[in-house]
C-alpha cells in the first residue's frame, strides 16, 4: 500500500508519500510509481477510517493507443529501435500532475528510456508541431550539465517503417481525395 496526503486541490503533497512496511518513499520514487500503477484512491478521514474508495483511470484507450503508436511508430528516443509494440505510454505532463491521458499527452518510451525518464537522465516534450521530442540529460557530480538537444527518432528501422506506411496511405488514397 502507497500512502500520500493529497492537498486541497488533489495534488500530492511534496514529502509525504510511504509504503507500508517500508518507511518514507522518495517523491521521485512516488512518480514513478505512479506512472505505471494500476490506482485506487481510499479517502480516509483525520482519524484514519475510510470515508469513499475511487478508481481513478489513467490507462490510455485501445483508440488512444493505437493512435499514438501510429504517430510515434516506436520508442520516442533518440537512436532507439524499440518498435512500438514493445513500448510503455508515458504521459508527457505527469498523470499525478494533472495531465490528461490524451494522445496530446502520451509518447512512447521503452522500458529503458521510461526508466532513464523517471531517473532524471531524459526528458520528453511536444514540439510546435504537435510530435514527441525527447533529449538527454546530462549531470556532473549530480548537478544538472548543458542537456542535449531536442530531438526526434531517427531510428533507421523506424524511419523505414514511417516511409512504408506513408507510401501505402498515399498509394491507397483515391486521386480526388489526395488532392483535396
Amino acid at each position: 500500500m502507497l500512502r500520500a496526503t493529497l492537498d486541497d486541490t488533489g495534488t500530492v503533497e511534496v514529502g509525504t508519500a510511504s509504503v507500508d512496511g517500508h518507511g518514507p518513499v522518495t517523491d521521485a520514487t512516488l512518480r514513478a510509481a505512479t506512472c505505471d500503477a494500476d490506482l485506487s484512491v481510499a479517502v480516509l478521514d483525520r482519524l484514519g477510517r475510510p470515508r469513499s474508495l475511487h478508481t481513478l483511470d489513467r490507462h490510455a484507450t485501445p483508440a488512444q493507443r493505437l493512435l499514438v503508436a501510429e504517430r510515434d511508430r516506436g520508442c520516442t528516443a533518440p537512436g532507439c529501435g524499440a518498435p512500438a509494440w514493445a513500448c510503455h505510454f508515458h504521459h508527457v505532463i505527469h498523470w499525478a500532475d494533472g495531465g490528461p491521458t490524451s494522445i496530446e499527452n502520451l509518447v512512447l518510451l521503452c522500458g529503458r528510456h521510461h526508466r532513464a525518464l523517471h531517473a532524471g537522465r531524459l526528458e520528453a516534450r511536444f514540439g510546435e508541431d504537435g510530435l514527441p521530442e525527447t533529449r538527454h540529460l546530462h549531470r556532473h557530480l549530480g548537478r544538472l550539465a548543458d542537456p542535449g538537444p531536442w530531438t526526434r527518432n531517427d531510428h533507421p528501422g523506424l524511419l523505414a517503417r514511417a516511409r512504408e506506411l506513408a507510401a501505402t496511405l498515399q498509394r491507397d488514397d483515391p486521386p480526388d481525395r489526395a488532392a483535396a
